[in-house]
Parts: C-alpha cells; sequence; structure tokens
C-alpha cells in the first residue's frame, strides 16, 4: 500500500461524506444519543470508526460506520435473502397490478409511449424500459440494504405497553435492565415523549455496553485491526462544509498519517452531544 499521507486521508473523507458514509447528527429519521470515535493505523492501514448509539423507529441500536484503506462491510447472507424476498414483494405489488402493468407495457419496447418518443425524436439510448430497470438496479439495491443492516447491531430492545408509548422492558445485550434504577430526566428539546427520555437515560448509564465492541468492529476488517492511535467521546463534527475544511478532521487526518496522536490539538467546542442537533 502507498505511504499514508494527510491528503489523501482527507480526500477519503470528503468522498465518504458526500456518498452519505459519515454520520450525520442533523438527520431528521434518527436522532445520535451518543458517538465516540476511534482511530487506528499501522505503516500502511488506516481507518476511523463512528461507534453511535441511535435511536430510531422507538428503539435503540448501535450503528458503526467506518472508513479507510483496510474497511470491508461484511454483508450476511440472511440480509441478502431478507432483501431480495422484500423486492419480490415490492415487484409483484408494483408491477402485477392489471392497470400499472398496462402502463408499464406502453413504455416498453413496442408500446404507444415507446413508439410515440420515438417519432418525437428521442433517441432509443435514451428511453428506459421500466420492467430492465428494475432489475437492473435491483441487484444494487439489495446489497446497499445488506450492508446498511450489517452496520447496525440490535443492542438494545424496548418493549412497548398495548398504547405503543409506555415502556414495560428494556434489555441490553440480552439482559433484562431495571427500569426504576434508570434517571429518566424529561428533556425539554423533546417535549411530551417519555421513550425518548427513556433512551437517553439507558445510553447514559449503559453507553459501554451498547456501543460496538472491538470483537464486533473487527469485523470489518479482513486483515484485523490496525493499532488504535487514539479515540474521541466529543468532538467538532463537520456539518455543512466538508470535513477536508474542518479543523476536527485535518488535525485527525495529519494525526492518523504522522502516526502521532498529539498532532490532535483541536482549539473548537465540541458539538456532538444530541442537545446541539435539536429541535430538528
Amino acid at each position: 500500500m502507498p505511504k499514508l499521507t494527510e491528503a489523501g486521508i482527507l480526500e477519503t473523507f470528503d468522498a465518504a461524506s458526500a456518498s452519505y458514509d459519515w454520520p450525520d447528527f442533523g438527520n431528521l429519521n434518527i436522532d445520535t444519543l451518543s458517538s465516540r470515535l476511534i482511530a487506528y493505523r499501522d505503516d500502511e492501514r488506516w481507518a476511523v470508526v463512528f461507534n453511535s448509539i441511535i435511536w430510531s423507529d422507538r428503539n435503540l441500536c448501535t450503528a458503526v460506520e467506518p472508513i479507510g484503506n483496510c474497511v470491508s462491510i461484511p454483508v450476511r447472507s440472511d440480509l441478502v435473502q431478507a432483501s431480495e424476498a422484500l423486492y419480490e414483494d415490492l415487484r409483484k405489488d408494483f408491477y402485477e397490478d392489471p392497470r400499472r402493468k398496462a402502463l408499464i407495457e406502453k413504455f416498453r419496447p413496442g408500446g404507444f409511449f415507446w413508439g410515440l418518443f420515438k417519432l418525437m425524436g428521442a433517441k432509443e439510448s435514451e428511453m428506459v424500459d421500466p420492467l430492465k430497470e428494475f432489475e437492473r438496479t435491483k441487484q444494487d439495491r439489495i446489497m446497499e440494504n445488506a450492508r446498511f443492516a450489517a452496520k447496525h447491531i440490535d443492542t438494545v430492545n424496548f418493549d412497548y405497553a398495548d398504547d405503543g408509548e409506555t415502556v414495560v422492558r428494556i434489555s441490553v445485550r440480552g439482559e433484562p435492565i431495571v427500569l426504576a434504577q434508570l434517571d429518566v430526566q424529561p428533556q425539554a428539546e423533546v417535549p411530551n415523549d417519555r421513550a425518548f427520555w427513556t433512551a437517553v437515560a439507558v445510553a447514559d448509564k449503559y453507553r459501554d455496553r451498547i456501543l460496538a465492541q472491538e470483537e464486533e468492529l473487527a469485523n470489518f476488517f479482513p486483515e484485523g485491526l490496525p493499532p488504535r492511535l487514539l479515540a474521541l467521546d466529543d468532538w467538532r463534527h463537520s456539518e455543512e462544509e466538508a470535513p477536508s475544511e474542518t479543523e476536527t478532521f485535518r488535525l485527525l487526518a495529519r494525526a492518523i498519517a504522522t502516526g502521532n496522536a498529539d498532532d490532535f490539538r483541536p482549539t473548537e467546542k465540541p458539538n456532538t452531544h444530541w442537545k446541539n442537533w435539536f429541535p430538528k
């Protein structure tokens, strides 16, 4: 492998951010309640792992987002099979509806609209056969879904009463926790959602148990984890700007390239606490 360079690492950061393989603390669909950034490197390999506790669909789980030159996202066969079954159901629901199928046939080669577009001067290479397009992109979508699922670990389970709002049981990695021992504090930023307040209390008290463990992180490194360089529980995360435009990730790239953790000496105030991203 080529020598590690600050510029090359920053380029990888920016590419990951541009392709949405990067934590988004402002995401409207999920709430990141806690996160840890771990940097690894040796003379040839490097990686940064974002290890986060996220609140989504009224449950907590652990997200692992690894970036680097020695990272591979594991794809479990059962996740691929589940995604294939999902897309087969979608295909049946969408394409086998008689009225929709009749319309789609008009867009296929030889169909009414296909011929009309050709008369209007459209090039055949510019026209899309809906059924072929679905099949062409299906496998990519299946693999994308499987990789997304592989990066999320079910570490916490919330059970609700019949009202769908009241939390009655919680387990962390399969072990029940005592609800009465949680310090649940109402949060002004998220009014009238006791389940969210409970999730914050769980994430605070059981943080290290919920975050992915070293052996779980190792699943993303076929050649094994490089030595750990540094770990951060708070940092100034990039928002609208590219990572290469932020102090945090410029300094982090320098530290990884040199192998000297002392090169990472940020001056900006951290913003990764969940309250900094509310209200959404």
